[in-house]
C-alpha cells in the first residue's frame, strides 16, 4: 500500500477540484465558500487518515482566526478577493491577518512559532506564511491546483507528526553545552587518543594527518604550538573536550567535534532520503532497537554511502578522513552515536519540503552552534549568509538558466551551489524541463569544489536537500554529486603535476601515480572504481593492470604504471589504510577534468601566507610568482612588504584555469586587497603573470559597514571581474551602509537588506597617477579630478614615522609616577593590565631622566594632543638600541633593577631575536640589549612634531606641544617631526584640512600609517608664503579654540588649504559632501 505521502499528489488534485468549484459556486458567498472549503478539507484528511483537531473563529489576543487545524491557521478570503501580486492591498492585509493569528496562537497555547504555518486561500489563490529563524518567510501567491493543495496537506501531516527538522531544534538537542553532544566528542577524544598512542601507522592516524593538511590550508590550525586559537579559544575548546588548555592540541580536539558533527550529518541525511525517495530501504528509526554490534555494522553502511547508492545517488556520502573510529567502535562512541540515532529518530524530515528555506541554514548553523564563538573567531569560519551569496550571484548576472554553468572553489557548507541549484530549477521548471533532464542539467551546471573534507560532506547534503524531489529522477545507472574534495590550487593540471608520462598526487600516506592515458573525469571514475573492486575482491596487479589499460587503452608503459598504482593501493590495503584513497584520488584530480565555467562565484579561505603549513607554502611558491603576485625582490615579498591572502592565488588560478572565456568571477574577498599597499599590489595587476589572461574589474561592492559575519569583523567586499578584458578606471565601487546602528540580520532576505542600507556609488582608481597597482582611491565621480590635485607622485616634502615600539611590552614600558622625586630617582608602577597579555604588577624607582611623557591612541583628537601617562624611555637614538649595559649600570641603576624583573619577558620578544641577535655557527649572539626598544631615531625626541592616532574612523591630527621632557608617541601614533612650531601647524592644518581628510578617507582601509605623507601632497613650508601662514594660523586658532573647550573654525582651515591647492568652491564642496556622507553624518 502506497504511503501517505504518496497519495498525497492524488488527494492534492481532488482537493484542488473542490476549492475551485466552491469558489465558483459560491462567489460573493463568503461563509457558504468557507464550509464548503472546510468540509473538503476534512474530508482529504480523512481519508489519509491525518487526524484533524479542526477550530473555528478562534479567538485570540491578536483577532479571531476564521479556521486552525491542527498547527495550521487558515484565513479564508472572499473568492476572487487574492490578487496575483503578494504586494497587493487585499493580499498585504490577507498576509498580515495570518500572521497575527499565528503570533497570538503560540501565545495563547505556549507554542513555540516556528512550529506554527499559515495560509491565505480564496479557492482560486493561496499565499503560504511561517515564521522561521528570527524572521517571516511569506510566499508568492500560487494558483489552488493539484500541487498547491498537495502542499497544503503536507503541511497538516507534518503538524501531526515528529519534531521539526529546523535548524533551532538541532542547535538544542545536538550542540551546544547539550549532555550529548558533549558526551559524544569526549569519547571520540578518548578513543582517537587511544588509537593513536597504541597504534600511529594504523588508520585512524593516517586519516588524521591526511584531515590535518587540509584543514591547516583551511584555517592555519595544526598540531603545532603556533596556532591561531589564542587563550579564550583554547579554554572554549577545552571546556567541550572535557580538558584542561593545553592539554590536547588545537587539530586533535577540533577533529572529533568535526566528526561528530560528520556523524549527526550523514544522519540527518539518511532521515532526509526517506521524504524524497520511496526506493529508499533504510530508515533511521530501525536502527533504535539494535544492539551494539548490528548498530556498528549499519554505521559502517551509512559511512561507505550504502543507503545512498541504492537509492542511485552514487557519491553523496563517501568513505572518507571522518570514518576512523569504525576501526574500533569503543563502548563509549558506541552509546554516544546510539543517543543522537534515538534523538534524531524523533524528527520528521518533511519539514525541508514543507518549508525549504529551512534546509538553508540547516548544517551551518548547526556546525556554528558546536564550535564556541572564540574558536570559530580564531579560525575565522564565517559561514556566508544567504542574502549575501545571493548578492554576489546578482552581481555576476547570474541568469539561472541552462546554458550557464556555475562553480565554487571553496564551497563550504554549500551555500552558494544551494543558491544556484534553486535559481536552476526554478527556471527549468518555467520552461517545463521533464525531470530527468532538469536533474542532468543541474549536476552539470552546479559544482562545488574544497579542500575541507567536513564542508565536502556538509555541501553534498545541503545539495541532495536542494535538489528534493528531482533525486526520484536519478537514472539507473545512478548519479554523481558535483562536490569534490578537491585542492582549487594545487590540482594537477594547475600544478602541471605531470612528470614524464604520469600524474602525480601527493597525500600523507605517500604518492600517487596514473598514466596520462587517463586523461576523462569518466576514465579516471573507471580506474579508481576499478581499483576500490580489485582490493575487496583480492586481485593481483596483473589483473588490475589489464582491465583497468582496456577502459583506458593504455600501452604497455601506461600499463605498468596502473599496476604499480594498484601495488600502492594494496600496500595500504595490507595495512588496513583502504576504502578511502582511491576516492581521495578520484576526487582531488577532478579539477582537472571538469571543463570550463561561465561563472565562478564564491567566498575563498582568507588565510594568510604564514599562517599555511610550512610545506603547502613550499609548493605553492612557484605558483604565486608565476602568477605575478610577487612585486617585491624575493621572500620579502611576504615579509615587510605586507601580509598576503591565499584568497588572492585562489581567485587568479580558478579564473585562469576554470573560468571560461570572458566569464565572470564573483567573490567574497577582503576590502583590504584594494586599499593596501605592498600586499595588494601584485593582486591588482589584475593580469595572470606576464602572459597569461588578463582580468577586467566591473564591479566592487564594500560591505565593511555591514560586517555580514555575525561576530567577526571582516573587512567584506565582493569583487566581479570578467577574464580576457584589461581593467580600465575608474571602476564602479559601491559602498553599501547601515542605515541604523542594530547589525544586519543574518536571515535577513535581500530585499530586507536593500531596506536597512543604502548605497554610495563611487569609482574607484590608483591613488597615485603614476602607478596602477597602487592602492585605490575610492570617491565620487565628480570629486577624483580635486584630489588628483592634492595626490602627490614623486618625493614627499615630509616624512612620517610611527612612534616609539616596546615590541610587545607595554606593560613594562608604560608606567605611572608619583610626584615623590628623592636624589633624581621617582617612584613608579607599570601598567602591568595593557597589551594583549598582562604582566605583573611591579614597582621601582627609575632616574627621572628616562621618564617621558607617553602619548597614546586615546590622547590624540583633532586639534589636541594630550599625553596620560609615561613611558620608561632607556633606548639609545643614535645606535638605535638599548643604552648599553655598563652606562646603565652606572648611570641608570634604578631603572636597570626595575627592567631586570621583567627579564625573561623582555627576552622572549620576537622583535629582540629578529633584530637584535644574530647566529654564529650554532650559537645565537646578542647584538643589543634586552631591554631594546624599536623604532626609534633623533626624529622620536623633535621639539616640535604633528601627530596623529592610526586607527581613525575620520584622520585627525594635531601638534604635540613641546614641553621638557619631550613627550614621546607610542607606536599607535604616527609622528612627522618640523624645524619649528609654525612649520607643525602648516602641516598639521593642511592634513586636517576637509580636502586632505576626503583623501585619505577614500583610500585607507584600516590603519592611516606613516603612508599619509607619500599621498597626501604637503608642500614644503616657506615662511614667506603667505598661503603657508594662513593655514598655519588657522591650525592654531583651532587648537586654541579646541583647548579652551570650544569647536574649531573648520572652514577657516579648509579655505586656507584650498589655496595651497588650487581648489575652486565646487570642488571643495563636493569633497565637503563626500565625507559627510562617508562619515554617516547626514543620518545623524
Amino acid at each position: 500500500m502506497p504511503s501517505l505521502r504518496a497519495r498525497i499528489p492524488e488527494e492534492g488534485e481532488a482537493l484542488a477540484e473542490a476549492f475551485s468549484s466552491a469558489a465558483k459556486r459560491f462567489a460573493g458567498r463568503e461563509a457558504d465558500f468557507r464550509a464548503s472549503a472546510e468540509k473538503a478539507l476534512a474530508e482529504a484528511c480523512e481519508r489519509l487518515g491525518v487526524e484533524l483537531d479542526e477550530r473555528r473563529e478562534v479567538t485570540l489576543a491578536t483577532g479571531r482566526a476564521d479556521a486552525v487545524f491542527n498547527r495550521l491557521i487558515v484565513e479564508w478570503e472572499p473568492p476572487g478577493a487574492m490578487a496575483a501580486s503578494r504586494d497587493s492591498h487585499g493580499n498585504r492585509h490577507a498576509v498580515e491577518q495570518v500572521q497575527s493569528y499565528i503570533d497570538g496562537l503560540a501565545a495563547k497555547e505556549r507554542r513555540q512559532v516556528t512550529r506554527l504555518a499559515g495560509v491565505a486561500c480564496d479557492g482560486h489563490s493561496m499565499i503560504f506564511a511561517r515564521y522561521r529563524s528570527g524572521r517571516w518567510w511569506v510566499d508568492d501567491p500560487v494558483a489552488v491546483d493539484a500541487k498547491s493543495a498537495g502542499l497544503l496537506l503536507d503541511t497538516l501531516l507534518s503538524a501531526q507528526s515528529g519534531k521539526a527538522l529546523i535548524a533551532e531544534n538541532l542547535l538544542g538537542d545536538f550542540a551546544g553545552e547539550g549532555a550529548l553532544a558533549y558526551k559524544a566528542v569526549r569519547s571520540l577524544l578518548a578513543q582517537l587518543d587511544r588509537e593513536r598512542g597504541q597504534r600511529p601507522d594504523d588508520l585512524p592516524a593516517r586519516l588524521f594527518d591526511q584531515w590535518e593538511s587540509a584543514f591547516a590550508v583551511a584555517t592555519g590550525v595544526t598540531g603545532e604550538a603556533e596556532s591561531p586559537l589564542k587563550k579564550d579559544a583554547r579554554k572554549a575548546l577545552a571546556d567541550v573536550l572535557g580538558t584542561v588548555p593545553g592539554e590536547t592540541d588545537a587539530a586533535t580536539g577540533l577533529f572529533v567535534i568535526q566528526t561528530y558533527f560528520a556523524i549527526v550529518t550523514k544522519l540527518i541525511a539518511a532521515l532526509s532520503l526517506s521524504l524524497f525517495l520511496e526506493r529508499s530501504s533504510w530508515h533511521l528509526d530501525e536502527l533504535k532497537g539494535l544492539g551494539d554490534g548490528e548498530l556498528n555494522a549499519r554505521l559502517a553502511e551509512l559511512h561507505r554511502g550504502l543507503p545512498f547508492r541504492e537509492a542511485r545517488l552514487n557519491n553523496v556520502i563517501e568513505p572518507d578522513v571522518f570514518c576512523w573510529f569504525l576501526e574500533r567502535t569503543s563502548a563509549e562512541v558506541t552509546a554516544s552515536v546510539r543517543a543522537v540515532v534515538d534523538r534524531l529518530a524523533t524528527y520528521d524530515p518533511a519539514t525541508l519540503q514543507v518549508s525549504p528555506e529551512d534546509a538553508r541554514d540547516l548544517l551551518k548553523d548547526l556546525y556554528q552552534g558546536l564550535l564556541p564563538r572564540p574558536v570559530r573567531h580564531a579560525l575565522g569560519q564565517y559561514f556566508t549568509p544567504d542574502w549575501l551569496a545571493e548578492r554576489v550571484l546578482g552581481a555576476v548576472e547570474h541568469q539561472g538558466g541552462p546554458d550557464e554553468r556555475v562553480l565554487d572553489p571553496a564551497c563550504g557548507t554549500g551555500t552558494f551551489l544551494v543558491s544556484a541549484v534553486r535559481e536552476l530549477r526554478a527556471s527549468l521548471l518555467a520552461e517545463n524541463a521533464s525531470g530527468s533532464d532538469s536533474l542532468a542539467c543541474v549536476l552539470d551546471n552546479v559544482v562545488g569544489f574544497d579542500i575541507d573534507p567536513l564542508a565536502v560532506v556538509a555541501s553534498r547534503v545541503n545539495y541532495v536537500l536542494a535538489l528534493g524531489q528531482l533525486l526520484a529522477e536519478a537514472p539507473p545507472e545512478g548519479c554523481e554529486i558535483p562536490v569534490y574534495l578537491a585542492d582549487s590550487i594545487l590540482s594537477p593540471t594547475l600544478l602541471s603535476m605531470h612528470t614524464g608520462d604520469r600524474l602525480e598526487l601527493s597525500t600523507s600516506v605517500g604518492t600517487f601515480r596514473l598514466p596520462l592515458c587517463v586523461d576523462t573525469a569518466e576514465e579516471l571514475r573507471a580506474v579508481c572504481d576499478l581499483a576500490t573492486l580489485a582490493l575487496e575482491e583480492g586481485w593481483d596487479s596483473e589483473r588490475f593492470g589489464a582491465e583497468a589499460g582496456r577502459a583506458c587503452r593504455a600501452d604497455d608503459d601506461e600499463r605498468r604504471l596502473l599496476e604499480d598504482f594498484f601495488d600502492a593501493c594494496w600496500q595500504l590495503h595490507s595495512r588496513s589504510i583502504d576504502g578511502i584513497w582511491t576516492r581521495i584520488i578520484r576526487n582531488a584530480f577532478m579539477p582537472a577534468f571538469i571543463g570550463e565555467f561561465d561563472l565562478i562565484v564564491g567566498n575563498p579561505p582568507w588565510v594568510n601566507w604564514e599562517g599555511l603549513p610550512e610545506d603547502y607554502r613550499e609548493r605553492t611558491k612557484a605558483l604565486w610568482e608565476e602568477a605575478g603576485l610577487y612585486v617585491h625582490k624575493g621572500m620579502a615579498a611576504l615579509l615587510g612588504a605586507g601580509k598576503k591572502d591565499v584568497s588572492m592565488l585562489l581567485s587568479y588560478v580558478v579564473s585562469k584555469r576554470l573560468l571560461g572565456e570572458h566569464g565572470r568571477l564573483g567573490f567574497v574577498m577582503p576590502e583590504t586587497l584594494f586599499k593596501t599597499a605592498g600586499a595588494g599590489q601584485g593582486f591588482r595587476r589584475f593580469r595572470f603573470g606576464d602572459d597569461g589572461p588578463s582580468f577586467r574589474v566591473t564591479a566592487v561592492h564594500d560591505m565593511v559597514d555591514l560586517k555580514p559575519f555575525t561576530g567577526a569583523t571582516n573587512r567584506t567586499a565582493i569583487l566581479v571581474w570578467e577574464r580576457d578584458a584589461a581593467t580600465r578606471y575608474p571602476v564602479g565601487y559601491t559602498v553599501w551602509q547601515r542605515l541604523e546602528a542594530r547589525g544586519i540580520d543574518r536571515h535577513a532576505s535581500p530585499e530586507e537588506v536593500e531596506e536597512q542600507t543604502r548605497r554610495l556609488r563611487l569609482v574607484a582608481a590608483p591613488v597615485r597617477d603614476d602607478d596602477s597597482t597602487s592602492a585605490w582611491l575610492t570617491v565620487p565621480r565628480r570629486a577624483i579630478p580635486g584630489l588628483r590635485k592634492l595626490a602627490e607622485t614623486g618625493e614627499p616634502a615630509y616624512r612620517a614615522y610611527e612612534g616609539v615600539n616596546t615590541g610587545g611590552a607595554n606593560g613594562v614600558y608604560w608606567v605611572e609616577r608619583s610626584d615623590d622625586v628623592s636624589k633624581g630617582k621617582v617612584p613608579i608602577e607599570n601598567l602591568h593590565d595593557v597589551g594583549r597579555s598582562s604582566l605583573p604588577r611591579k614597582f621601582g624607582r627609575v632616574e627621572a631622566d628616562l621618564l617621558h611623557p607617553l602619548l597614546r591612541g586615546q590622547d590624540v583628537q583633532r586639534w589636541s594632543a594630550k599625553p596620560s601617562c609615561e613611558i620608561l624611555f632607556v633606548q639609545d637614538p643614535a645606535t638605535r638600541r638599548g643604552i648599553d649595559t655598563r652606562r646603565m649600570q652606572t648611570e641608570f641603576p634604578g631603572a636597570l633593577s626595575y627592567l631586570a624583573q621583567f627579564e625573561d619577558h623582555l627576552r622572549s620578544r620576537a622583535a629582540i631575536r629578529r633584530y637584535f641577535t644574530r647566529k654564529e655557527g650554532i650559537e645565537t649572539r646578542e647584538t643589543g640589549p634586552y631591554w631594546s626598544m624599536f623604532n626609534v631615531g633623533d626624529y622620536t625626541l623633535a621639539e616640535h612634531k604633528v601627530v596623529w592616532k592610526d586607527i581613525a574612523s575620520d584622520f585627525a591630527a594635531a601638534v604635540l606641544p613641546p614641553t621638557d621632557p619631550i613627550p614621546l608617541p607610542a607606536h599607535t601614533v604616527m609622528l612627522l617631526p618640523c624645524s619649528s612650531s609654525d612649520e607643525a601647524h602648516y602641516v598639521c592644518g593642511l592634513l586636517n584640512s576637509v580636502p586632505a581628510r576626503a583623501l585619505i578617507a577614500g583610500y585607507v582601509a584600516t590603519h592611516i600609517s606613516t603612508h599619509t605623507t607619500k599621498v597626501v601632497v604637503v608642500p614644503s613650508f616657506e615662511a614667506s608664503d603667505s598661503r603657508h601662514f594662513a593655514v598655519s594660523s588657522a591650525s592654531r586658532e583651532a587648537h586654541r579654540r579646541v583647548d579652551a573647550g570650544e569647536s574649531a573654525d573648520q572652514g577657516a582651515v579648509d579655505d586656507a588649504a584650498a589655496a595651497v591647492w588650487g581648489l575652486d568652491a565646487g570642488e571643495l564642496a563636493t569633497m565637503r559632501d563626500f565625507l559627510r556622507r562617508w562619515l554617516k553624518q547626514d543620518l545623524s
